[in-house]
C-alpha cells in the first residue's frame, strides 16, 4: 500500500526543511504583495488623475464666476450711475413744476409782480 506523496515526504525527510519550498512561498508571497502594491498604485494614479480633472474643472468653472462676477459688478455700477442721474433730473422737474404751479397760482390772485418773481427763477432754474 504505498502511501501519498505528501506523507511519504513528510516520512522519509521528518525534521529536514525544504529550503526550496519556503523560498518559492516567500518570493509568491513577495509577489502577490508586489502586484496588489502595483494594483494599488495604478488605482491611486487613476483617482488622482480623475481628482486632477476635476479640480481643472472647477477651476475653470471658478474663472467664469469670477468673470461674471466682475460683468455683473460693473453692470450695477452702470445702473446705480444712471439711477443717480434720473434722480437728479426728477428733482430738476420737480423744482420746475413747484415753480409752475406757483406761477400760476400766482396769476390767479392777481399777484403779478410775485408772478414775475417766479418766472424769473424758473428762467434761472431752466439755463442750470
Amino acid at each position: 500500500m504505498a502511501l501519498p506523496t505528501r506523507k511519504r515526504r513528510s516520512i522519509l525527510f521528518a525534521g529536514c526543511k525544504w529550503p526550496s519550498s519556503s523560498k518559492h512561498k516567500k518570493r509568491n508571497r513577495e509577489r502577490t504583495g508586489t502586484k496588489k502594491m502595483k494594483a494599488r498604485i495604478k488605482q491611486l494614479k487613476r483617482t488622482h488623475a480623475e481628482i486632477s480633472a476635476q479640480q481643472k474643472c472647477i477651476r475653470e468653472g471658478q474663472r467664469e464666476v469670477q468673470e461674471k462676477l466682475k460683468e455683473i459688478e460693473s453692470e450695477c455700477e452702470k445702473l446705480r450711475k444712471e439711477a443717480k442721474y434720473i434722480c437728479q433730473e426728477s428733482s430738476g422737474t420737480q423744482v420746475r413744476l413747484n415753480l409752475l404751479f406757483q406761477i400760476l397760482k400766482a396769476r390767479e390772485d392777481h399777484d403779478m409782480p410775485r408772478a414775475a418773481n417766479l418766472i424769473q427763477s424758473l428762467r434761472e432754474t431752466m439755463t442750470q
